[in-house]
């Protein structure tokens, strides 16, 4: 018996209609190839399809639709590609994928959820969504749908009916377009899209001037108010930027930009919501007895502050050492900023762990990347000054192993009157004391960008 058969005639031969997930499933059992004829429809009514053979229409090869009002499912070991697969289901039930599809002519909605469930969709040729809706379309965090074509000089294009129309005076060349249906995030975790994005990647991406309109469904606004919807874009999928935006239908439910010149991951969100302080970089070093913390922000938009944070490695949580406002009166920059931090803390206590807790204007917040310093002995400029209870008439200071020439020594009482000022050799030494009334003084070590800050009490 040839194994390729066309459905209806003997699809008992060819599947095992078995009881799985409390549901119905017709399973195409390994070393089996199906094929459904030119013009065949094939209902599964409540019904999952496990694929562990061969099912791999063409175009033209009729259509399979699941109906019903249970949850069903696609699965097994083997990709199935569809000539037509139409969403049938009553009372929003949905068809879950657990295994990657492939589609020759067309997915019909007329009910009914598909669910990614973190697997792809590939349309191929002139394949197409038809007839989304907000009760019947495509939803999953992960996944994507996506499709590939020539796009040269495209006016008003929608690839798919993917939701994404390009216009262009260019030849973009071979381009692929990919919708996934997650909330866009920063890099720190901040941050929210609707529920809807677009990976763009022509092969010919410079100079595009192009024109970017964006579909929704209000079922996807994810908690933003549609009337404040701007585009933005991100080349690395962590950083974004606000794009703004040249019309906005919040009847029709799109957001479009002109003017655009090359295409990434773009997204729908509200001005200054999606993403508040975008590529927030953390660095540090020790020295000069203190450890000295960089960090950068790519773009800002209602930034407040930075708490600075730190933890000794005998410590179970973090502690707020310093806060840090936004160099800006607004909390927003288009541009990199930079900010500085000098924390002297305890040498003696190992590895320091520091982060940054970024606070915007609403009160949301999120943690930078923990980074830790470990001073190092060597890089200690001065070790000790002694006594510094009841000194008489001199001090003894133990310096480091540093390679420096010299060091300037200066005494200053407590209104900042200054007492003495001596350059000598970097080293340990003792240092004589002018004539000082009894009380507690500050001696002040420097040398080029080193110093060092004792104090101690003359009887």
């Amino acid at each position: 018996m040839s194994k390729e058969k066309l459905f209806p005639i003997i699809i008992l031969a060819l599947c095992i209609a078995s009881r799985s997930f409390s549901q119905t499933s017709i399973r195409i059992q390994s070393g089996t190839t199906v094929k459904l004829s030119p013009g065949v429809v094939m209902t599964l009514t409540d019904m999952d399809l496990i694929n562990d053979g061969e099912f791999n229409a063409a175009a033209g090869d009729g259509r399979i639709i699941f109906s019903g009002s249970g949850n069903n499912r696609i699965g097994g070991s083997r990709i199935s590609s569809f000539d037509e697969l139409e969403m049938a289901k009553a009372n929003s039930s949905s068809l879950l994928l657990e295994q990657d599809l492939q589609i020759r002519g067309a997915i019909r909605f007329t009910s009914g959820l598909i669910n990614l469930n973190n697997h792809n969709i590939s349309l191929f040729g002139n394949a197409s969504l038809q007839n989304e809706s907000e009760n019947s379309r495509i939803t999953g965090v992960n996944g994507y749908v996506q499709l590939s074509m020539q796009l040269n000089n495209p006016q008003s294009v929608n690839p798919g009916n993917l939701g994404a129309t390009i216009s262009s005076a260019q030849n973009m060349g071979l381009t692929t377009i990919r919708r996934g249906h997650q909330s866009q995030i920063s890099g720190s975790g901040t941050g929210n899209s609707i529920l809807r994005y677009y990976d763009i990647i022509p092969a010919n991406n410079t100079a595009l001037d192009a024109t970017l309109r964006i579909q929704y469904f209000n079922a996807e606004l994810n908690g933003l108010d549609e009337n404040s919807l701007v585009l933005w874009k991100s080349i690395n999928n962590s950083d974004w930027t606000e794009e703004g935006f040249t019309s906005r239908d919040i009847a029709m439910n799109y957001v479009e930009k002109t003017g655009i010149p090359g295409f990434s991951r773009w997204t729908l969100s509200s001005i200054g919501n999606a993403l508040p302080v975008r590529g927030l970089k953390l660095s540090g070093r020790w020295k000069n007895n203190a450890a000295l913390l960089d960090w950068t922000t790519i773009a800002e938009y209602n930034n407040r502050y930075f708490n600075i944070e730190r933890k000794y490695s005998n410590e179970n949580d973090f502690s707020i050492v310093g806060v840090k406002n936004s160099n800006h009166a607004d909390g927003n920059a288009q541009s990199p900023t930079s900010y500085k931090w000098k924390d002297p803390a305890d040498a003696n206590k190992g590895p320091i762990s520091y982060r940054l807790k970024q606070v915007d204007r609403d009160g949301r917040s999120a943690y930078s990347k923990v980074i830790t310093i470990k001073p190092e002995a060597l890089e200690i400029f001065i070790k000790n000054l002694y006594p510094t209870q009841k000194t008489g008439s001199y001090l003894y200071v133990q310096t480091g192993d540093l390679n420096l020439g010299e060091m300037h020594i200066s005494i200053y009482d407590m209104q900042g009157r200054q007492f003495l000022k001596r350059k000598t050799s970097y080293s340990a030494q003792r240092i004589d004391l002018p004539s000082l009334a009894a009380g507690m003084y500050q001696l002040v070590i420097e040398s080029g960008e080193w110093r060092y800050t004792g104090k101690f009490i003359k009887e």
